[in-house]
This record gives C-alpha cells, structure tokens and sequence, in this order.
C-alpha cells in the first residue's frame, strides 16, 4: 500500500483589508496512486467553562517539515521574529564581512616608503 499526507499552510498579505495576513491550509493524501485535496475553510470558536485548565485537542498538528514549511511561508509574505534575530545565511554574510573588515583594518601593513601599500604576513 501506497500512502502519504502532507498538510500545507500558505500565507498571504492583504492590504485592502487592514494589512491582515491571510492564512490558507491544505491537506493532501495520496493512497494507492489516488490524490485527495481538502482545504480548511472556517475556524469554529468553542466558548470554554470553567476551569480553563482543560486538556483539549489542538486547532492544528503539524510534523517538523509541515511546521517548516508555514513557518517559511510567514517568512516569504515579510514576517520576522519580534527579537530581531535572522536567518542562519543572513548571520553567515554578516560574519564574512566582519572577517574582511578584520582583515582591511588590522592585516594591512602601514605604506612603505616610497612605494606602494603592501599586504601584511
């Protein structure tokens, strides 16, 4: 037996209606060569009595690529973590340029006399 499922979350910025960011979700099986496609359409609210310490099922399961995958869509409509931090390739050119920095502004020797700048050891 063939299976797989994939649940795929998409985001979207609307301007024409307050900025809002529109989040669409999408679960795709696949059985025995048969694709099967549902979309998520409405979030029904539940009003919760007390206590509010009730174990209750998640709005939504995610495995690790899923999860990645929203987490990159968020990314690609211009969201960013609150604390500022970036992405692992953002923070390697970083430090790539601090290195050459490092190396323009203590590796060069000072000019030689009447000649041309030369390259420190």
């Amino acid at each position: 037996m063939d299976y797989t499922e994939r649940t795929e979350l998409y985001a979207a910025r609307e301007p024409w209606r307050g900025h809002h960011v529109a989040i669409y979700l999408t679960h795709i099986k696949n059985r025995d060569g048969v694709r099967t496609i549902s979309t998520g359409v409405n979030v029904v609210m539940e009003e919760i009595k007390e206590p509010l310490v009730v174990e209750r099922e998640p709005l939504l399961k995610l495995n690790p690529g899923d999860a990645q995958q929203f987490i990159d869509e968020l990314w690609r409509v211009g969201l960013r973590p609150t604390d500022g931090t970036g992405n692992a390739g953002q923070l390697g050119a970083t430090e790539r340029h601090l290195a050459d920095m490092r190396k323009l502004v203590f590796d060069a020797s000072p000019p030689a006399p009447g000649g041309s700048p030369t390259q420190g050891s």
